[in-house]
């Protein structure tokens, strides 16, 4: 049927051993967190294949209503971006198409934005200012918008996050010059490694001859 099944103890690791197992195998012991011990055997095995028709004529049905319902949000969405791009306003639209919710969004930012799914964000940040476009939303939604402005934040370079990255540039690029510096030292110079030498240094032993 698709369901999990419930109560098992170590789950994951459980049906990992199930499935590496067979029939009238001499398995090994599994060790739960608690320090138990779980026993299993595997008495048969079902050969996969494909479900029947009637088995997953529900799946089915609701999967074709979410792809046409997606299809025609997107053909609607598409009629009313043209609409706003020829100049119409989206309060007439929103009024003619049944009353739709209108909103004004003032904190669309790349990042931490509060009132828009990241996705929608996307697709704002990708439209010039004038310009209409959708994208989907929560629940099987679409949400279609105008771009009014754009601004560019001034830098603060005291806030945690610009501070953050500044440091992490500044150990990217040390460590980048660093690399740098060692590999023309190499080519330069010329490097030999005594393999054996290392292995010592390293932890391990030498070869024996």
């Amino acid at each position: 049927s698709g369901a999990e099944v419930d109560g098992l103890p170590e789950r994951d690791n459980l049906l990992r051993a199930i499935f590496a197992s067979d029939i009238g195998v001499d398995n090994e012991t599994l060790t739960t967190r608690d320090n138990g011990y779980v026993w299993f055997e595997v008495n048969g095995v079902e050969k996969a294949r494909d479900r029947t028709l009637a088995e997953v004529r529900d799946q089915v049905a609701a999967a074709w209503r979410e792809d046409e319902l997606a299809k025609r949000l997107n053909v609607k969405a598409g009629e009313i971006v043209r609409k706003l791009d020829a100049g119409e306003s989206l309060e007439t639209i929103a009024k003619a198409e049944g009353d739709l919710e209108v909103k004004n969004v003032g904190d669309a930012r790349r990042l931490e934005t509060t009132s828009l799914p990241a996705g929608v964000v996307a697709r704002v940040f990708s439209a010039p200012v004038g310009k209409a476009g959708s994208a989907a939303g929560d629940n099987q939604s679409r949400i279609v918008f105008k771009v009014l402005d754009a601004v560019t934040p001034v830098l603060d370079p005291d806030t945690d996050a610009n501070k953050a990255i500044e440091t992490q540039l500044r150990s990217s690029f040390g460590e980048d010059i660093l690399v740098q510096y060692l590999a023309r030292l190499q080519t330069d110079l010329g490097v030999t490694i005594n393999a054996a030498a290392a292995r010592v240094a390293t932890g391990g032993a030498a070869e024996q001859n």
